[in-house]
């Protein structure tokens, strides 16, 4: 049996362990992985898988830095960082396991304090989202969202400034990000995908979906890589093909995870307020599986 052929089997039984709930387990098999195969397996999805069971065991201050760490170098990237999984499982990690209030604050953490988060580290308290934030909605116009949009797609501090203008204008930017999550941009199409998230509209379900399943081979042909071309440059950096795609995949998985809690939410306010309006309505409420449709 091959060295490959050994780690196969290993991750295997990972992913046995995993479905049967053995943190434990998980987490000494991941050591064993990293200590003696760290050649021929993907190295930060184990270290990543190893951290969020060593977060089931309560061992929050062995995980907190494996997120950081997976954070700082998304950052670097370019990429948002705020409705990453890495940023919920760090939330885990500060809250010391308390799950409802980790989900709290991360389906209302923007970018700009994912950021300072991650700059101030354990100093900085997490902070809700206050709803103060103008609205820009009213007054951006095609040309200023066209500008935003641009800039979106550069490496710089600025861009920071067009997300939060394109996420402020809501639902008037949808029309504008739909076509960019196809975009051959690594930083255009990540950060247009995390946006459709934030903003929540429901248009942004079905492209989602197609996403969070694209095939290698359209992806490819999306991001201009040759069939047999095993990496691609992305900020002067040589990264996997098949990284990029399970990265694509999962950002638009979440980002749809997002935009259907949203909508849950949105009908139930909606319902909230037709039960004031008419107290003596019939009760024929839906169910929670008829929000999905």
């Amino acid at each position: 049996m091959t060295r490959t052929d050994e780690a196969k089997r290993m991750l295997d039984e990972t992913k046995l362990e995993l479905e049967r709930k053995n943190h434990l387990r998980v987490v000494e098999l991941c050591d064993k992985l990293l200590a003696d195969y760290s050649d021929v397996i993907n190295v930060p999805g184990v270290q990543d898988t190893r951290a969020a069971e060593l977060c089931k065991l309560g061992r929050f201050t062995e995980a907190e830095p494996v997120f950081r760490e997976f954070m700082q170098t998304h950052k670097k990237l370019g990429m948002p960082i705020a409705s990453t999984t890495w940023m919920y499982h760090w939330l885990i990690c500060y809250y010391k396991g308390d799950e409802k209030k980790s989900m709290d604050q991360f389906t209302l953490l923007d970018e700009a304090r994912a950021v300072a988060l991650l700059n101030q580290g354990d100093a900085a308290e997490p902070v809700l989202g206050t709803g103060s934030e103008k609205s820009v909605g009213n007054t951006l116009g095609p040309a200023d969202l066209t500008r935003h949009l641009e800039e979106l797609g550069k490496a710089s501090d600025k861009c920071w400034d067009s997300y939060a203008a394109i996420e402020a204008a809501g639902a008037i930017a949808i029309p504008y990000l739909l076509p960019l999550i196809n975009s051959d941009n690594y930083l255009l199409r990540g950060r247009s995908i995390d946006l459709l998230g934030r903003v929540g509209d429901s248009r942004a379900v079905e492209p989602l979906k197609r996403a969070a399943v694209i095939s290698e081979k359209e992806f490819r042909s999306m991001i201009f890589a040759p069939d047999r071309a095993t990496t691609i440059k992305v900020q002067g950096l040589d990264i996997p093909v098949h990284d990029i795609l399970t990265e694509y995949r999962s950002l638009a998985v979440n980002a749809l995870e997002v935009v259907n809690a949203r909508i849950v939410v949105q009908v139930q306010e909606e319902n909230s307020e037709q039960a004031k309006v008419t107290p003596q309505q019939p009760k024929t409420m839906k169910r929670w599986w008829q929000f999905w449709k």
